[in-house]
């Protein structure tokens, strides 16, 4: 199972809105292997108003959001209804 997949997992089972901790907390719950610094790049490339990520993170960032950040490290499940006002801020 990839990190994405594992992350898309996650997403799906916390309670909106939750903490960039509480993701860490999932992962270190379910997947104690997978180390913080992937998990944080791949938060990052997985955020929809996440500055430049596509261009920081080429393969992972183009794949369809999964989150979105509404306030320092707390977020939300992605919207998917309006992809074209996801736009990069």
């Amino acid at each position: 199972m990839s990190v994405w997949s594992m992350l898309e997992e996650c997403v799906s089972q916390l309670d909106e809105p939750f903490r960039h901790s509480e993701i860490l907390g999932w992962f270190r719950r379910h997947h104690p292997d997978v180390k913080e610094t992937t998990m944080a790049a791949h938060i990052y490339a997985a955020t929809s108003n996440a500055a430049n990520r596509a261009k920081n993170h080429p393969y992972l960032g183009r794949r369809p959001a999964l989150l979105r950040r509404v306030d320092h490290g707390l977020y939300v499940r992605a919207d998917h209804s309006g992809d074209s006002q996801l736009a990069e801020i």
